[in-house]
């Protein structure tokens, strides 16, 4: 070997070295690196699962075959307009947050909400955020939504701008929920909107609350940890404009009645 080439590996091993060591000193991408990895792993697999599920319906005929692929197009159509907005929003409301401004990232949650009914936010360094706004698949191939899905939503809007009574009475029926809700003694955190928590603080607790109002006829969600922080298990629930009040008594009655049987209230 020349001089000059020795000269040369020597230089590139020593750039491999640094390149290794800032490696090993920053969290960053070794937080990154166990992200990504488990996704490549999900991109190899999933070709293979197809592939094994093809196979065994090609052995039941080609009218199978062709149901299955109808259906998956169905599938993945439906799949994509319902996460439009929950994937687009939540690398804006992430990027909000880790910049500390709260008041922008409830502003791309509610409208995600709003329009989509659905949303989803991820929180984390910096790094991680726009990693997975230049990385993540359902973000770079979200689709548009469909004719149907953008016309209902205008027209939504557009009830919305020609009369406030829906907004009004929708939050009548908040306050009156949750008013009575904190006169009974329940304890329903500092929510301020029309989705109205009952805080149990316990997981066992909080299925048994539920399967008592689900079999009462009042259904609502438990979340329970990790979803919520320990000690903060919740029943969700949730209120329209349509209410009438006398559905609304009726949820008060029920709750009064499981409440006491689980001793959540005196």
């Amino acid at each position: 070997m020349s001089r000059l080439s020795a000269r040369r590996s020597l230089r590139v091993s020593r750039q491999d070295r640094r390149m290794i060591q800032a490696f090993r000193r920053s969290p960053y991408d070794r937080e990154i690196v166990r992200i990504g990895l488990p996704a490549l792993g999900a991109l190899a697999a999933d070709p293979l699962v197809s592939l094994v599920d093809t196979a065994f319906i090609g052995r039941l005929g080609a009218v199978a075959l062709a149901a299955v692929a109808i259906a998956s197009a169905i599938y993945a159509a439906v799949f994509a307009v319902f996460n439009f907005l929950e994937y687009a929003v939540t690398p804006l409301v992430a990027q909000s947050i880790g910049a500390g401004d709260r008041d922008e990232a409830e502003r791309f949650t509610v409208a995600a909400l709003t329009i989509s009914v659905m949303g989803g936010v991820i929180a984390g360094k910096r790094v991680v955020v726009d990693y997975l706004r230049q990385k993540a698949r359902p973000f770079l191939f979200s689709s548009a939504t469909t004719p149907a899905d953008t016309a209902a939503c205008l027209a939504a809007v557009d009830l919305l701008e020609e009369s406030s009574e829906l907004v009004e009475k929708l939050w009548a029926n908040t306050k009156y929920f949750k008013d009575g809700m904190a006169e009974l003694g329940f304890d329903t955190g500092r929510t301020e909107t029309p989705i109205i928590p009952i805080i149990i603080g316990d997981d066992d607790l909080t299925f048994l609350t539920w399967k008592l109002l689900f079999d009462a006829g009042v259904f609502v969600n438990p979340i329970i940890s990790p979803a919520t922080p320990a000690g903060c298990q919740l029943l969700r629930t949730s209120y329209m404009a349509t209410h009438t009040d006398e559905q609304l008594d009726e949820i008060v009655d029920v709750m009064t009645r499981v409440g006491r049987e689980a001793n959540l209230i005196p």
